[in-house]
């Protein structure tokens, strides 16, 4: 699960291209980055970097990924929904899964 969207810039955004879009009153503006966007994505790049790191050790018994994606990084108030459906993944998960019966006297 790769939580970065792809750009509008396609490969690239050039200074001067959005500074010829600005500067034309009859262009349509370019879209670009403000700084929030960049260290947004900086910050996501660096995550995922380390969460692959951690994955190639194979030390990993057991992985969740629940499907929390709809729930906003910043949804300060949807706190409980990720509580209830990170609960609800993770019980179905290893109920299904034979990582329990490892654990049983």
């Amino acid at each position: 699960m790769e939580p970065l969207n792809t750009v509008p810039f396609e490969h690239g955004l050039s200074g001067w291209q959005v500074l010829k879009a600005h500067l034309n009153p009859f262009g349509t503006p370019r879209p670009v980055p403000n700084v929030v966007d960049i260290l947004t994505r900086s910050t996501g790049l660096s995550q995922i970097r380390q969460r692959r790191a951690v994955l190639a050790r194979d030390n990993i018994d057991f992985l969740l990924r629940p499907p929390i994606a709809a729930l906003g990084a910043l949804d300060f108030k949807g706190g409980v929904a990720l509580i209830e459906a990170g609960y609800r993944y993770a019980s179905d998960a290893l109920a299904n899964s034979k990582l329990a019966d490892r654990f049983v006297t």
